[in-house]
């Protein structure tokens, strides 16, 4: 099962309703899962798999996850110099400290990498506190400013024909554009 298969799945679990594969075989009733990015070069729909993961994937160097999420960076004492990071199961109570060799990039989305400083004490004293995380580094845009881009289509049918900008239009091309 492919990474985007698998976020799919836990959002039809989430939002207890159908999985249409792209609104294949007429029904496009429930969540549809789409790549946002195309190619400029083939034209094919990519992924953070295809345009990222693929390319590299032969990598001695390189280890993937699945199923796990980056809990916390782990400094070294009460600095800020990286040692590693604990990365827990989506499926069980384990948990694993990945150490690093030399540093950590953090790059876990617009959610993701503000939640992963904060829970490492990066971020609002005040909340950290109000959480008992300690606080490593006072740092108060962390988790700030966010704005989500949710987006959400509408599709129905039309019983008639109707006039669209003075052209006639069927029903059927209405459902297609």
């Amino acid at each position: 099962m492919t990474i985007s298969e698998l976020e799919a799945q836990a959002w039809v679990s989430d939002l207890n309703t159908t999985y249409a594969r792209d609104g294949a075989d007429g029904n496009n009733t429930g969540l549809i899962w789409t790549a946002q990015t195309v190619s400029g070069v083939t034209g094919e729909r990519s992924s953070a798999g295809t345009a990222y993961y693929q390319p590299i994937s032969n990598r001695t160097n390189l280890h993937l996850l699945v199923r796990h999420y980056g809990a916390k960076i782990v400094f070294e004492g009460n600095t800020t110099t990286t040692a590693g990071i604990q990365v827990n199961s989506r499926d069980s109570a384990n948990s694993t400290r990945v150490i690093a060799s030399k540093n950590i990039i953090v790059a876990s989305g617009a959610i993701n990498t503000p939640r992963l400083l904060q829970l490492s004490g990066i971020g609002p004293k005040d909340l950290l506190e109000s959480l008992d995380i300690d606080t490593l580094v006072d740092a108060p845009g962390v988790g700030a400013n966010f704005q989500d881009h949710p987006a959400m289509y509408l599709s129905f049918k039309c019983e008639s024909t109707i006039s669209l900008a003075g052209s006639i239009v069927s029903s059927m091309a209405i459902a297609r554009n």
